[in-house]
C-alpha cells in the first residue's frame, strides 16, 4: 500500500427472497476489494452454514420450547452488480452470525431505491450500509447527528439521552480542543451501545486517463474527482474538450427540493451555487459567498458575490439567500433537514449581505452548513408548487434547471447519462467545454472506457482493479485513505436487536479483519464507532473492540436469557 496516500486524509484533519440458503449504509459506494468469483470463494456460501452445538446447560428441550422462539432475522443488502464487495461481505457476515450465533436468516436483494429507501424509512431488520466519505463529514457533525433520538439522517430507532445530550452540547460548542472532547466521549456510548455493528473504511481506489488529460486534483473523500475543483484544473491534452466521469454513481434527481442520497447532491453542486464551497482538503473556500464573519456565536454575516447571475440572465441576489432558507423551512426537505433546522431567520443587510440568525451556537454552520445549502432562484420556485398543482415542490418535474452554478443541464433526458455544459457567465474559468456523467451496470466497464480514452476517471474501484492499472502508461492510479464508512444497521425497535445484549453479541461475532482482508485485499480501516481512523483529529482511539467470536457472543447471550435447542438454532424468550 503506499503509505503516503493513507496519510493523505490525517493530513488534513426489483426484490429476490434467498431465503436460508442465500443470505447475501448518502448507500455509500464501496471502495477496493476483490470481485470474487461467488460468494463461497470469499469464504460465504449460497449454503447455510452450520450452527455450533450449545453447551448442555444452554440447551432447552421438551416443555422448556414453549417459553422461547427462535431469532429469526431478515437481511438486505444490495445487488453484486451495483455493490460487487457490500454484496460479498454480506455473505461473510451472514455465514458468521449463523455458525457462531445460530440464528436463522432470510435474506432479500434488491435494487438501489429499494434496499436504500428502507434504511431511509427504517423498515428492515437488518440493512447492509454505508455512508459515503464527502468533504462535509471531515467535520464529525452529519456521523455523530445521525444516532441521535430525534435530529439523525437514516436512524435505526436508537435513542440514548445521555448521547443526545452530548452531541447537542458537541454542536453548540465552538471551542475545537473541547469538540474534541465531546466527539470522543459521543464515540464511547455509541460503541458501548453498538446500536449498529461498525465495520470498516474502506479505502477509495481511482483511475484517471492521463493520456488525454493532465493536472486532475484529488479531494477528501470517496468520490475524489467529481467535484469543480477538479474539473476546474483538467486539462485537455489533445482534441477531447469535455470531461466524462465512469462509474454506477448517479443522481436520481436534479431537483433542490428532491435530493435522497449523495449521488443527488453530487451532480446537484454541478447546478446550484453554494456560498461556500470545501476545497481539496476539506477546508472552507469563498465560493458565492466572498467573505463571512461570525459577529458572535449565533450570528454570521456574508457577502454575496456581485455581479452573478442565475441560468435565464436573471440577477442572484441577498433575497434569493432569504428565500431559500425559509423555503425550505416552509416545504422541509428531509435529507437536508439538519443543515437549516438551527437557522432562526434570515436578514437581507445591503446590496450584497445577508446576516444568518441561530436558535443557537453551531460550530459547523459554515464549513458544513453553508458548503451544502444551494442557493435556489425565488422568481423560480416562489409560489411554483400552487401554480403546478403539486403536493410538495419535490414533485416538480423541471426541465430547464436554473440554477446559478458552474454548469447548465444540456440532456437529463436518460437514466443512466447527464450532460452538463461550462455556463460562461460563471466566475469560474475552465479548460473544459462540458462535463459529462455515464453510469455504467459494472466497474470493469467503467474503467475500460477510462483506459481506452472514452472516460476521463473512474472512482470506487476494486482492488484488483486497482492493482491492475496502477502501474499502466496513460493511467494514473490513486489510494486514499478516507472517512466514509460501512456498518451492519440493526433496527433498534425491533426484536432482537432492541436488546443491546444480542447487539454486543452480534458484535464479536461479526469478523470484521477477516473481511477486510478477503473482499478489500487490507485496503480498508477497522473500525468500532462513526468516526473513522483516517480522520485523526476526530477518531478516539481507545474505543473497546467487539473481537471475542464466538465463545464471548455465546456468553452474553446465555447471560441475558437466551438459549439453544438440540439442533444449534438460537431462542429468545416470549415476550
Amino acid at each position: 500500500m503506499d503509505n503516503s496516500r493513507r496519510r493523505f486524509l490525517r493530513r488534513t484533519a426489483g426484490l429476490s427472497a434467498i431465503g436460508l440458503s442465500g443470505l447475501a449504509g448518502c448507500t455509500g459506494g464501496d471502495g477496493g476489494g476483490s470481485t470474487g468469483t461467488s460468494s463461497g470463494s470469499a469464504g460465504g456460501s449460497t449454503d447455510t452454514p452450520g450452527k455450533r452445538e450449545a453447551a448442555d446447560e444452554r440447551v432447552v428441550t421438551g416443555s422448556e420450547l414453549d417459553e422461547f422462539e427462535p431469532v429469526e432475522i431478515e437481511i438486505q443488502s444490495y445487488t453484486r452488480g451495483l455493490l460487487p464487495q457490500r454484496y460479498e461481505w454480506t455473505f461473510l457476515f451472514r455465514d458468521q452470525w449463523v455458525e457462531k450465533l445460530g440464528v436463522d436468516a432470510n435474506v432479500t436483494i434488491g435494487e438501489v431505491n429499494k434496499i436504500f429507501g428502507n434504511w431511509v424509512d427504517v423498515n428492515y431488520d437488518v440493512n447492509m450500509a454505508g455512508w459515503s466519505g464527502k468533504p462535509s463529514r471531515i467535520d464529525p457533525t452529519t456521523f455523530l447527528n445521525a444516532f441521535t433520538t430525534d435530529g439523525g439522517l437514516y436512524t435505526p430507532n436508537y435513542s440514548n439521552s445521555d448521547y443526545d445530550d452530548l452531541v447537542s452540547e458537541f454542536q453548540r460548542e465552538t471551542d475545537r480542543t473541547r469538540r474534541q472532547e465531546l466527539a470522543y466521549e459521543a464515540q464511547q456510548i455509541l460503541a458501548e451501545d453498538q446500536p449498529v455493528v461498525f465495520l470498516f473504511a474502506a479505502d477509495a481506489l481511482t483511475a484517471t486517463n492521463t493520456a488525454n488529460w493532465s493536472n486532475y486534483t484529488n479531494q477528501i473523500g470517496d468520490q475524489n474527482f467529481t467535484q469543480v475543483w477538479n474539473l476546474q484544473s483538467m486539462t485537455p491534452t489533445g482534441d477531447v474538450q469535455a470531461a466524462v466521469k465512469a462509474g454506477n454513481l448517479f443522481p436520481a434527481t436534479l431537483n433542490p427540493m428532491a435530493p435522497t442520497k449523495s449521488g443527488d447532491l453530487m451532480g446537484l453542486k454541478m447546478v446550484y451555487d453554494r456560498l461556500v464551497r470545501l476545497g481539496p482538503k476539506g477546508q472552507p473556500q469563498p465560493w458565492a459567498a466572498t467573505d463571512w464573519d461570525a459577529v458572535n456565536p449565533q450570528t454570521v454575516d456574508v457577502t454575496l458575490r456581485e455581479g452573478m447571475t442565475w441560468h435565464d440572465g436573471e440577477a442572484v441576489t441577498p433575497e434569493d439567500v432569504k428565500f431559500t432558507i425559509e423555503y425550505l423551512q416552509e416545504w422541509k426537505v428531509p435529507y437536508m433537514q439538519s443543515f437549516y433546522t438551527d437557522i432562526e431567520s434570515v436578514e437581507v443587510t445591503g446590496s450584497n449581505g445577508v446576516r444568518f440568525n441561530l436558535s443557537q451556537p453551531r460550530a459547523s454552520f459554515i464549513g458544513v452548513d453553508l458548503s451544502l445549502l444551494f442557493i435556489m432562484p425565488q422568481h423560480v420556485w416562489d409560489g411554483l408548487a400552487e401554480r403546478e398543482g403539486l403536493e410538495h415542490p419535490r414533485e416538480y418535474q423541471d426541465t430547464q434547471y436554473i440554477g446559478s452554478g458552474p454548469f447548465t443541464v444540456q440532456d437529463f433526458s436518460q437514466s443512466d447519462r447527464v450532460v452538463w455544459q461550462v455556463y460562461d457567465d460563471h466566475f469560474a474559468d475552465f479548460d473544459i467545454n462540458a462535463f459529462i456523467w455515464n453510469k455504467y451496470g459494472g466497474k470493469a466497464a467503467a474503467l475500460g472506457d477510462v483506459e481506452s480514452g472514452d472516460a476521463s476517471f473512474v472512482e470506487s474501484l476494486q482492488a484488483s482493479q486497482y492493482n491492475r492499472v496502477k502501474e499502466q502508461s496513460g493511467i494514473g492510479a490513486e489510494n486514499v485513505s478516507q472517512h466514509g464508512w460501512k456498518a451492519i444497521y440493526m433496527n433498534n425497535d425491533r426484536r432482537p436487536f432492541n436488546d443491546k445484549q444480542f447487539r454486543l453479541a452480534a458484535s464479536h461475532a461479526t469478523d470484521r479483519e477477516r473481511a477486510a482482508e478477503i473482499v478489500y485485499d487490507g485496503l480498508a480501516d477497522i473500525q468500532n464507532g462513526p468516526i473513522a481512523p483516517a480522520n485523526e483529529f476526530w477518531h478516539n482511539p481507545d474505543l473497546p473492540a467487539y473481537d471475542g467470536g464466538a465463545e464471548e457472543a455465546r456468553d452474553i447471550l446465555f447471560e441475558a436469557g437466551y438459549r439453544w435447542d438440540d439442533d444449534g438454532n438460537l431462542l429468545m424468550p416470549k415476550e
